[in-house]
């Protein structure tokens, strides 16, 4: 019988393979479906918005990925002050980005599923997780910050010193050279279709 508990965990445990790889291979079927082209990056505005979004999402992953220290302090500062999971909205942002550059309404029932089934329980498992290692910090932390849209804005917390080392300990440049591979990919595509 299927553990629904540990394949649930697993399957968060790999998200972000997951959805790189689904992303991917979405792509590629729509190469050889010859009738759709996705929006260009250079003279089409939608195309070109999907692709800023994109870079806005690489951004602050890459700024949230340079300050926060897992499981040893509450990270409030940077992107953390302004939102309570910028890792995960960058995530999302990147994954609208190619909905729009790919123009396809089928992708965004995709990305969407990807994110309540992947990203909403390890978001939930999360927060239980900082509720615990850091009770009171995390109740005033929640109070200040929102999960999407900000509460308050402080700007000596916003500009926290960023850090290169942390970012390469957390392998953030895996996140910019996948994105890299699609946009590649996409223009090839386009130029070559």
């Amino acid at each position: 019988m299927l553990n629904w508990s540990y394949l649930q965990e697993y399957l968060v445990k790999r998200r972000l393979n997951i959805a790189f790889l689904v992303v991917f291979l979405y792509i590629i079927h729509k190469i050889f479906d010859l009738h759709d082209k996705p929006f260009s990056f250079d003279n089409d505005m939608i195309g070109f918005g999907g692709f800023i979004i994109v870079l806005t999402g690489l951004f602050i992953r890459s700024w949230a990925a340079g300050i926060i220290a897992k499981n040893k302090k509450l990270t409030t500062v940077g992107p953390y002050s302004l939102w309570r999971h910028p890792l995960y909205l960058g995530s999302f942002l990147l994954a609208v980005g190619f909905c729009i550059i790919l123009n396809d309404w089928f992708l965004w029932i995709i990305v969407c599923t990807l994110a309540f089934f992947l990203y909403h329980p390890k978001i939930k498992k999360e927060e239980n997780k900082l509720s615990r290692l850091f009770p009171q910090e995390w109740k005033e932390y929640k109070k200040k910050t929102g999960f999407l849209i900000w509460q308050e804005f402080d700007l000596r917390k916003i500009l926290y010193r960023w850090s290169l080392k942390q970012w390469l300990h957390h392998k953030e440049y895996n996140a910019w050279l996948a994105v890299t591979v699609v946009f590649v990919v996409i223009e090839l595509w386009h130029f070559y279709l």
